[in-house]
């Protein structure tokens, strides 16, 4: 974006503001799902008109909505800063000259996930501007398909959104939530923060408590246990992907590597789950039915499944005794806490 101020004379201002189209558009279609998920269309349901139809009902206050968003910015079109949020186009091209093109990105200056060096090359791009450069990925980069690969950017900044704080007061804690006032709002973040770390507190006891439950085993942990922990271990990091929208196959991941790293944690928790496993017959430890349900309903809940769905599949791979296995353990870490002496 592009402003020019002139000046007529004394008490008059010329401003023109240039504005590329698709920033525009973009703006637009931006407006209209907006309007589209409260407006109420006659024959559709709420946020089900077409996008058409939206712009057209609603054009003037579309347009309206949107000079009043981007005419500020192109009086204010500075560069990108640290901490801005940049939307882009961006092509990238790898040594082999394959290119591959993505519209609307989102790039958080700063964020760990971003290319090394992606932040330098960026900083100071006014909204319009295109850039071309490269990058280079380092030998011990975790993605090893570009370790140690230049690859060729080209970046079209299609808009740039600066992050506001607002002001600690009374105010911004009733806008919260139920907060009579900023005292208040502090209160539970402290209790909050409070409560998180007599749970760090408590998840570091427990890793301890498991490492040394397996030093305890008088055996060698059987190497098939080893291999279906190091499975679980795959398939859990795949599933959470997965949640996230990623194609775990199209991520780039030396899985071989990944279950090599893996393996003496792998190791490790399989020891302790059978030290687990003969605590609870020795004290007679064992799920409950209800215990069971519990947990079916937790995973339903965290997959936005039924508990029926759940149980049906678990009940099809023979997965309610892994289910009440877990459970077993979970106690049974939790009988041995209870009697735990901490040395200080």
């Amino acid at each position: 974006m592009k402003a020019e101020l002139t000046d007529i004379n004394d008490t008059r201002k010329d401003l023109k503001v240039e504005i590329p189209s698709d920033v525009v558009n973009e703006g637009i279609d931006r407006l209209a799902r907006d309007y589209s998920k409260r407006a109420r269309v006659p024959g559709f349901r709420p946020g089900k008109a077409p996008a058409r139809i939206i712009k057209q009902r609603y054009k003037s206050e579309i347009l309206h909505d949107l000079m009043n968003d981007l005419i500020p910015r192109a009086v204010d079109d500075r560069g990108v800063e640290h901490g801005d949020t940049v939307t882009v186009d961006l092509d990238r091209k790898d040594v082999q000259a394959q290119t591959d093109s993505h519209k609307d990105v989102a790039i958080e200056l700063g964020a760990k996930a971003n290319p090394p060096g992606l932040d330098e090359q960026l900083l100071g791009l006014p909204t319009g501007a295109t850039k071309t450069f490269t990058l280079h990925y380092p030998a011990d980069y975790a993605i090893t398909e570009l370790a140690n690969q230049d690859v060729e950017y080209t970046v079209t900044v299609k808009s740039v959104k600066r992050r506001v704080l607002p002001e600690l007061d009374d105010e911004f804690a009733k806008d919260l939530g139920d907060f009579e006032n900023l005292a208040a709002l502090r209160a539970r973040v402290r209790e909050d923060l409070e409560h998180e770390a007599k749970h760090a507190a408590e998840r570091d006891m427990r890793g301890e408590l498991m490492q040394q439950l397996a030093k305890r085993l008088p055996f060698e942990v059987p190497a098939s246990l080893v291999e279906r922990e190091l499975d679980r271990r795959l398939e859990d990091f795949a599933r959470r992907m997965m949640d996230q929208g990623i194609d775990p196959r199209e991520a780039g991941i030396d899985w071989q590597a990944f279950r090599q790293s893996q393996r003496d944690a792998a190791m490790q928790s399989a020891a302790s789950a059978v030290y687990l496993d003969q605590l609870a017959r020795q004290e007679r430890i064992d799920a409950t039915s209800d215990e069971i349900e519990e947990e079916v309903a937790r995973y339903a809940e965290r997959t936005g499944r039924t508990p029926a769905a759940v149980r049906a599949a678990l009940e099809k791979e023979q997965g309610l005794s892994r289910v009440a296995a877990g459970i077993r353990r979970e106690k049974s870490i939790d009988f041995l806490m209870s009697r735990a002496t901490i040395a200080g």
